[in-house]
């Protein structure tokens, strides 16, 4: 059973993707191919880091330390364990991935060097706590309001906007009081944090564990199809427009876990895949379609990136809605 795999990097990379394991711990996204200051070393003002694609796997290579190897490898360095059960453990305890054995309450953070390349390894966010403004808000209502989404909808998947936001991290915590539009979706008591309008590199931030599915609690089950997109923007256009059920991993880049695949599996007939068609929404689309073959790809053919944007940009909305269903009524077979 996937519940009881034991701590081994295959059944890490199972539930979470090594790019996402970089990105954590980095701090950031970097681009493939292109060369960084070094999170390993304090002491590197001429990039030479680099992350690369070899045989379907992300390796690292810090040039001027003449190191490479596999995400693994680099979490091990980052941290200057000295055992491969501690690199594990830390990456199964940061993520929440669950697996069995190791050193599961782990707490030394090893000899990080102190970096002065502007990289900075994260504390592990342990909570966020929400305040809500109580009244809707006009900007709020707007921001909704271009997609066709309404108040009810909002609601059934717990939709707010932001008030007071408490970052919990476990060395401290942050309180920000936002000065620009912060939608708060919320899965029980974990958060994702939207700021659309936002730097790009903190428009979103979130505590989900690695299993949590956008969507998923408000499962009709009255149609025989779903679709698997990619954010929670999509899943609430599809329910308002359509009445159609959808989902989104925690991430673009985080797949949904087998076990929950299965499920799905025995509830639809037909799972769908439309996340965006850019370079970065192609490639997990393709990563979803080697993990699981049985999914029907859908592609959006225009230049907006999602369906969402599609709607917003055109001035016809009900042709942009008879053309999405179209893609779906193509694809029935």
């Amino acid at each position: 059973m996937i519940f009881d795999r034991i701590l081994e990097e295959d059944n890490i990379l199972e539930r979470v993707d090594a790019y996402s394991i970089y990105s954590f711990y980095i701090g950031k996204e970097l681009e493939l191919g292109k060369a960084y200051n070094s999170p390993l070393r304090d002491d590197d003002i001429v990039p030479s880091f680099v992350m690369y694609l070899y045989k379907g796997k992300i390796f690292f290579k810090d040039h001027a330390l003449g190191m490479s190897g596999t995400v693994f490898k680099f979490v091990r360095e980052l941290f200057r364990y000295t055992n491969n059960t501690d690199t594990l453990s830390r990456i199964n305890m940061d993520f929440e991935l669950e697996l069995l054995g190791g050193t599961p309450n782990i707490t030394k953070l090893g000899n990080k060097p102190k970096l002065i390349n502007g990289y900075k390894v994260k504390a592990p966010l342990k909570e966020i706590k929400v305040h809500s403004k109580t009244g809707i808000c006009k900007n709020f209502t707007d921001f909704w309001f271009k997609y066709g989404i309404t108040a009810d909808i909002l609601k059934m998947y717990f939709v707010t906007e932001i008030d007071i936001i408490q970052y919990v991290y476990a060395d401290n915590t942050v309180v920000i009081y936002p000065d620009e539009l912060t939608i708060a979706y919320r899965i029980y008591k974990k958060y994702k944090i939207y700021t659309p309008f936002g730097d790009k590199a903190k428009k979103f931030l979130n505590n989900y564990p690695i299993n949590y599915i956008e969507g998923y609690l408000q499962l009709k089950y009255e149609r025989d199809f779903l679709i698997i997109t990619k954010a929670m923007k999509e899943v609430l256009f599809f329910r308002q427009h359509f009445d159609w059920d959808s989902i989104a991993g925690k991430s673009e880049n985080t797949m949904i876990r087998r076990h929950m695949m299965i499920k799905l599996l025995q509830r639809y007939k037909r799972i769908y895949i439309l996340l965006d068609n850019d370079v970065a929404g192609i490639r997990a689309q393709k990563e979803y379609l080697k993990e699981y073959p049985f999914l029907i790809s859908l592609f959006l053919e225009a230049k907006e990136k999602d369906v969402t944007d599609l709607f917003e940009a055109s001035t016809d909305k009900e042709k942009v809605l008879q053309t999405i269903k179209n893609l779906i009524d193509g694809n029935t077979n």
